[in-house]
């Protein structure tokens, strides 16, 4: 759903008119950072982040502490010890805040992926046996079984 909003942001051209991107209650874990920091980097004049809600761990909120940090301009990046919010400023005014409170704790029982891990086949892939058997098959060859080179019988050469 990042990635979408990502695609509905650019194709539109809207980057330079957001100013707010409210994401609170996604169940977003530390995997979403990625696509976080893109979003970020992309709209150049956002001020607020919200991410109240979420599954992000502290190694998340370092990681987005770490990312902004860096933008241009960016002058210092405080954490509030209540909530855990993120506020940038340049200078005295402030440029963005990432609202942080309230995280529930990762799910337990989720297996802990890397954002690329639906396309690198990590993880449960309910399809994945099913690629298998097929793969394993014959797959359609009824002949053939090696590639022939030149001198196979039959070569028009």
């Amino acid at each position: 759903e990042l990635q979408e909003l990502y695609k509905l942001i650019t194709n539109y051209m809207k980057q330079d008119m957001v100013k707010e991107i409210r994401l609170q209650d996604n169940a977003l874990d530390r995997t979403a950072v990625p696509l976080l920091c893109q979003l970020i980097d992309l709209c150049p004049y956002l001020t607020k982040l919200d991410l109240k809600r979420n599954k992000l761990d502290d190694s998340a909120s370092n990681d987005l502490h770490a990312f902004i940090e860096r933008i241009p301009g960016v002058t210092s990046v405080t954490r509030d010890p209540a909530t855990g919010d993120l506020k940038a400023k340049s200078g005295n005014q402030v440029r963005m805040i990432i609202t942080l409170e309230d995280q529930s704790p990762p799910d337990p029982e989720d297996q802990v992926l890397s954002p690329t891990a639906a396309l690198f086949g990590e993880g449960d892939d309910p399809g994945g046996a099913d690629v298998d058997g097929f793969l394993g098959s014959s797959s359609g060859v009824t002949g053939q079984t090696k590639l022939q080179g030149p001198e196979a019988p039959g070569f028009a050469g």
